[in-house]
């Protein structure tokens, strides 16, 4: 089964963080849920990204599971599961291939970070001819504190036996299922009272409307963001982002050229 909590926030730096009540969510052997059907596309229209002022809840989220589990397995699990999260939100990839995400990929073998690495998603795996489509990925520094931190309270040492392993584990499987992970940021979600629809592909968004946010040059990043989620133009990429009409208004009314 998968936990649901639910806290109130009020009284810490981001709020209370009180249990105040547990739901459960069947889930089979592999982590999935049990009859729950492939709605992907839906899901990834519909919901928001991540604000960024609620990120900190999510953390504090996260952290509680930690201190509050039962045993020493299920606070790895809890220690993973936040840092998929940090990952997941500072790397933008498609949970299918965040799942996925094997040690070789993030370090060398000396246990160094790669500054940047190319991986052929999923989704793409097919294009050019059946060669597949290469993503060229960075990992910056949070990234990289993210899985410090991992490796550190889970006592995970990478050397040659599990260099090619999966970085994100469970009991059940090799490694988190798309659907298992869905569960948990979604679950994250309530427990944080946010007002909006989040679910695994939030954190996708949260990668790209936090570039968006965060830019100066706003008209390039979103040509970059286009490129990087293969978008047929940047009308696609802000309505993904979820830019609102008013705000769409704005960026066109914010720059006057010609006359």
């Amino acid at each position: 089964m998968g936990n649901a909590i639910e806290i109130d926030f009020k009284s810490s730096k981001t709020g209370d963080i009180r249990i105040v009540s547990e739901k459960r969510t069947l889930l089979k052997k592999d982590g999935t849920p049990k009859n729950t059907k492939n709605n992907t596309k839906l899901c990834r229209d519909t919901v928001a990204n991540i604000k960024e002022e609620d990120i900190p809840k999510f953390i504090e989220y996260f952290d509680m599971r930690i201190m509050c589990a039962s045993d020493s397995e299920k606070r790895k699990s809890w220690v993973r599961n936040k840092v998929m999260f940090v990952c997941a939100i500072n790397i933008g990839l498609r949970v299918s291939d965040l799942v996925k995400l094997k040690w070789s990929t993030v370090l060398f073998k000396n246990g160094k970070f790669r500054e940047g690495v190319k991986i052929k998603p999923d989704k793409t795996s097919k294009c050019n001819g059946g060669k597949g489509k290469l993503v060229f990925l960075a990992f910056n520094e949070s990234f990289q504190r993210a899985v410090a931190y991992y490796m550190n309270e889970n006592h995970i040492i990478v050397d040659d036996e599990n260099y090619n392993d999966y970085m994100f584990k469970t009991r059940q499987s090799g490694h988190m299922s798309p659907d298992a992970w869905g569960i948990i940021v979604k679950n994250a979600g309530k427990a944080c009272n946010v007002t909006y629809n989040v679910n695994s592909h939030s954190c996708r968004k949260t990668f790209c409307r936090s570039r968006y946010d965060h830019a100066e040059d706003k008209n390039m990043v979103l040509t970059q963001l286009q490129m990087l989620l293969g978008h047929s133009s940047t009308l696609v990429t802000l309505r993904y982002i979820c830019i609102e009409q008013e705000e769409i208004r704005e960026l066109y009314n914010s720059v006057n050229l010609g006359m």
